[in-house]
C-alpha cells in the first residue's frame, strides 16, 4: 500500500477519540498484535523501534498508521510531535524522532473548541485557539485604527503628526495606506474575519504573525534537545524555508535521517542545494566523528491549482503560474539528473528509492505517464553499463522524455540525431558551473551567442521558482531575510561530487566564480595598439538562483545572538504589516462584488484580489514566446499525440 503524499498527513488521534487513551477497553486487538503493541510500548525498545521506523520515510510510516491503530498509537507515543499550532507536543516519547506537523482544523472546530473552553483550562485544546482568534481580531482593529488615521489625516491637518504615528512603516506600507484608503465602510471590516464570514468547513489560515511566533518556538525546542534528534521531519510548516533547515541540520549533530514534505516555501528545485547541505554537513561531521547524515525524504511544495474550476483553473505541480515548457520540462529532468548524480554518489538513501517522497512526487507532476520511470530507468543503466554502443541507445531512452512535445519530427530525425548529433554536443552553464549535453537548454539558451554567458534550463528553472509571488511568496521570503543580514542568495554552496560513471552525461568545469582580467587592447613591435583575440574563460560568474546556505547565523545565534531581539521585533512588525495588507486587499474585493458574475475591482489582478487566500486565482496560461508547460488535460494531449506514434506502451 503506497503513500499519497499528496493528501496524507501524518496521522494523529484527535483529542477525545477512542483510539488516543490506551487505556479505553473499546478496541481489541488480537494476541499477536498485543504483544507487538506492548514491545512498542516499552520506553527503551519502542524508542529504537521509533527510530527505525521514521528513518525509513514517511511513506513507511504512514502504511505503519494505517495497517493498525492500536500499533500506531504505541509508536506514536514514543516519538515528539509537536503541534505547530499549540506550540506545544503532542506526544513527548523517549525516541530520537521529532515531527513538526501542521494539524489541519476548521474555524467551526476552533469556534467550538474556545465555547467549549473559554477559560483555557485545557491548555491543549482551547488555549491556542483563543489566541489564533485574538490576534485575528488585531488585525482588522489595526485596519480599523489605520483607515481613521489615513481620513483625518487627509481632513485635518493640525492631527496629522499624531496620525504618523499609527501609520505603519517601512514593509508594505505604501500599499497598506493605498488598499486600506479604498475600503468604503470600515464599519463593517470586522465581518471579513473568517471566524465571522467563513463558511463552517473551511479550514483555518493561520494570520503570518501567528506562524512566524509558532515558528520560533519550534526553533527555541529543537535549540533545547537538539543533541537528542536523530530523525527529523517537518510537514506542511509556514515560513519554513532552505536557510532554516540549514541552520536546524547544522545545529543538530546526531540526526541522521532528514524528511520534509510540502512545505510552502522549499520547491523542487530546492533538492539540490539540501543534496550540497547534506554532503557539507557530512563533510564537518567526519572531522568531527560524528554519525553522517545518511537519508533524504523529500516531498517538495506542490501546486494543485484552485480547489474550484474557473477560468485559469490548472495543476502545474511544479508552479502555481504556468512556466514555459521549453524551459520547464528540460529544466525539470535537468534538476533530476544532477540530483541522482549527486545522490548515487553520496549514498543518500530514500531520495531516489521507489514509493519514496521524492519519486512519488515527480510521478505527480503532469507529464504523460512513462515520461519520468523512463527517464529515471536510463539513469540507473547507463550508471551500470560500460559498453559505449549499448550506452548510446540507453542516452536515446534517456533523452526522449527531455525532448518529447518540444522538438518537432522526432520520428523522423532518429537516424541522423542518433548517429551524428546525441552526446556530441556538452555546453557549459555560467550560472551552477555544470558542462552537460545541449539537450537540457532551452533553445533561447543555445542561441546566446556567447557561449561563457549561457545558462542551462535546470537554473533558470531554479530562478523562476525562486521568483514565484503567489500566495505572497515574495513578501514571506522578504520576512525572512530580516533574520539573516549577513546571506547573500548568489553565493555558492560547497558542490556535492557526481558519479564518475556519468561524466558524459554531466560534470563539474568550473568552481570559479570570478571572471579573469584579460588585457582588452596590447602594443605590437611597432608600439601600435590592437584587440587580440581573447577566448572568454568559463567561469560561473553569472548565477542565476538565489539557492546559498553560506553566512547563516547558528541556531544559538538565530535566537539569542546580538541583535536577535531587534530582528524578531522587526520580522513581528512585518509580519502584521503583511496580515494587513492581505486582509484589506480581501476586504476591498468582496466589498466591490455586486452580482455573481462581477470581478470586483480588485478582480484583475493575478490572484483575484484574493491574495494568500483559499479563494486565490492562478494567472491564465499564457506565456511569452512558447507555450505553457503541461497540466494534466495537456499531458493527456500528449500522451494520445505519443500513443498514436506507438511509443507511449499503451496504444
Amino acid at each position: 500500500m503506497s503513500a499519497d503524499f499528496q493528501n496524507e498527513a501524518i496521522l494523529l488521534f484527535r483529542d477525545g477519540s477512542v483510539h488516543a487513551d490506551s487505556s479505553n477497553g473499546t478496541h481489541r486487538s488480537c494476541g499477536n498484535e498485543s504483544l507487538l503493541v506492548k514491545l512498542m510500548s516499552a520506553v527503551d525498545v519502542g524508542g529504537q523501534l521509533a527510530n527505525v521506523l521514521f528513518a525509513e520515510g514517511l511513506g513507511t510510516v504512514l502504511n505503519a498508521a494505517v495497517a493498525s491503530s492500536s500499533s500506531w498509537l504505541a509508536m506514536s507515543n514514543s516519538v515528539k510531535i509537536w503541534d505547530m499550532n499549540a506550540a506545544t507536543f503532542r506526544t513527548n516519547g523517549r525516541s530520537g524522532v521529532l515531527l513538526a506537523v501542521t494539524p489541519e482544523c476548521t474555524v467551526e472546530e476552533m469556534k467550538q473548541a474556545h465555547d467549549l473552553d473559554p477559560y483555557g483550562l485545557y491548555t491543549s485544546n482551547s488555549s491556542w485557539c483563543a489566541e489564533a482568534m485574538k490576534l485575528e481580531k488585531d488585525i482588522y482593529l489595526s485596519i480599523h485604527r489605520v483607515h481613521g488615521r489615513i481620513r483625518r489625516w487627509a481632513c485635518d491637518r493640525p492631527q496629522r503628526q499624531d496620525a504618523d504615528k499609527i501609520l505603519p512603516i517601512e514593509f508594505l506600507a505604501e500599499e497598506i495606506v493605498g488598499i486600506i484608503n479604498r475600503i468604503q465602510d470600515v464599519a463593517t471590516v470586522w465581518s471579513a474575519s473568517q471566524f465571522v464570514s467563513s463558511p463552517r468547513c473551511r479550514l483555518f489560515d493561520p494570520p503570518a504573525i501567528f506562524s512566524m511566533s509558532r515558528l520560533r518556538d519550534l526553533l527555541s525546542q529543537i535549540a533545547l534537545q537538539r543533541n537528542s534528534f536523530k530523525v527529523l521531519y517537518f510537514q506542511k510548516i509556514a515560513y519554513l524555508d532552505r536557510r532554516l533547515v540549514a541552520i536546524i541540520l547544522r545545529a543538530c549533530p546526531n540526526v541522521r535521517m532528514l524528511g520534509i514534505y510540502e512545505c510552502p516555501l522549499i520547491h523542487f528545485g530546492d533538492v539540490l542545494c539540501l543534496i550540497d547541505l547534506i554532503y557539507e554537513v557530512n563533510y564537518d561531521r567526519r572531522k568531527r566523528g560524528l554519525p553522517e547524515v545518511t537519508s533524504l525524504d523529500f516531498y517538495p511544495n506542490y501546486n494543485k491549482g484552485t480547489p474550484f474550476a474557473s477560468d485559469t483553473t490548472a495543476t502545474y505541480g511544479l508552479s502555481w503560474a504556468p512556466l514555459k515548457l521549453d524551459v520547464a520540462q528540460r529544466g525539470f529532468f535537468n534538476i533530476i539528473l544532477k540530483a541522482f548524480m549527486k545522490a548515487k554518489r553520496m549514498k543518500l538513501g530514500l531520495l531516489f528509492d521507489q514509493d519514496k517522497a521524492f519519486c512519488t512526487y515527480l510521478n505527480h507532476v503532469p507529464n504523460y505517464p512513462l515520461a519520468v520511470p523512463t527517464f529515471l530507468d536510463a539513469m540507473y543503466r547507463y550508471a551500470e553499463v560500460r559498453h559505449e554502443p549499448a550506452r548510446q541507445t540507453i542516452l536515446y531512452d534517456l533523452l526522449k522524455p527531455v525532448r518529447l512535445g518540444l522538438e518537432r519530427y522526432m520520428d523522423q530525425d532518429w537516424l541522423n540525431y542518433y548517429s551524428n548529433v546525441m552526446g556530441k554536443h556538452m555546453v557549459f552553464c555560467s550560472s551552477c558551473g555544470y558542462e552537460t549535453l545541449e539537450e537540457f537548454y532551452s533553445s533561447f539558451a543555445l542561441h546566446v551567442p556567447h557561449p561563457h554567458r549561457r545558462r542551462c534550463a535546470g537554473c533558470t528553472l531554479q530562478r523562476w521558482l525562486d521568483g514565484e509571488v503567489d500566495h505572497l511568496k515574495a513578501q514571506k521570503r522578504q520576512i525572512l531575510d530580516t533574520l539573516f543580514p549577513d546571506w547573500h542568495g548568489s553565493d555558492f554552496n560547497p558542490d556535492a561530487p557526481v558519479l564518475s560513471s556519468m561524466t558524459g552525461l554531466l560534470r563539474l568545469e568550473s568552481t570559479e566564480s570570478v571572471r579573469p582580467d584579460v588585457p582588452r587592447l596590447l602594443l605590437d613591435s611597432n608600439g601600435e595598439m590592437y584587440c587580440p583575440r581573447i577566448k572568454e574563460a568559463f567561469v560561473r560568474d553569472n548565477k542565476s538562483h538565489l539557492d546559498s546556505l553560506q553566512q547563516l547565523p547558528s541556531l544559538s545565534e538565530l535566537l539569542h545572538g546580538l541583535g536577535s531581539v531587534e530582528r524578531w521585533g522587526h520580522v513581528d512588525n512585518k509580519c502584521n504589516n503583511l496580515d494587513m495588507y492581505s486582509r484589506s486587499v480581501r476586504k476591498v474585493q468582496e466589498s466591490s462584488i455586486r452580482h455573481e458574475d462581477d470581478k470586483g475591482i480588485m478582480g484583475g489582478c493575478a490572484d483575484g484580489g484574493m491574495p494568500d487566500h483559499v479563494e486565490e486565482l492562478q494567472p491564465a496560461a499564457v506565456v511569452k514566446d512558447g507555450v505553457p508547460c503541461h497540466d494534466f488535460e495537456a499531458a493527456a494531449r500528449l500522451l494520445a499525440s505519443v500513443a498514436r506514434k506507438g511509443w507511449s506502451g499503451y496504444n
